[in-house]
């Protein structure tokens, strides 16, 4: 899957020859939310997203061969409609490539993708500070919904699969 755009814009689907250039990626869209950087290396990136059993795929967007953007997404279902969708896990457009289209074409291309593979929707959600994002998702249309996203990690992830393993 190849779209092209203005200016020499594309938007293709990562291979883990792209690997190094997805963590770098990664790295700038974690510094920029205020998260942890360098836990997403090019060594994970080729392990999880084309192992054999991959737990995400990755849209790039390119021009000239120069990585501007990307979109880590996987499959998500929704039982309140009883359909299957994509979630959209992380979306950035370099601050260098801003306002060139990338994020659109991206967004673009995630729906096309999940449509051909018989998928009805996208989901994501954004931190409540990232405004600018949620402006550029509402020009696109998408609607707000008033959700929490809630994640274990770490010491509280440990101790809650530890309470399985000692109902065994």
């Amino acid at each position: 899957m190849t779209t092209g755009g203005a200016g020499g814009l594309t938007v293709r689907l990562a291979t883990a020859d792209d690997a190094d250039a997805v963590a770098a990626l990664a790295d700038e869209l974690n510094a920029d939310q205020g998260e942890d950087t360098g836990r997403f290396t090019a060594e994970a990136v080729r392990r999880e997203g084309f192992g054999t059993s991959p737990e995400f795929r990755i849209l790039l967007a390119e021009e000239g061969g120069v990585a501007l953007g990307y979109a880590l997404f996987h499959p998500t279902f929704a039982t309140e409609f009883g359909e299957r969708g994509l979630f959209l896990y992380d979306l950035l457009v370099t601050s260098r490539a801003r306002g060139k289209g990338a994020g659109r074409a991206l967004m673009a291309a995630l729906a096309a993708l999940a449509k051909a593979e018989g998928r009805t929707f996208l989901w994501w959600t954004s931190k409540a500070r990232n405004t600018a994002a949620q402006a550029f998702y509402r020009h696109l249309g998408a609607i707000e919904e008033d959700v929490k996203a809630h994640a274990l990690f770490e010491e509280a992830f440990d101790r809650l699969a530890a309470e399985a393993a000692e109902a065994d």
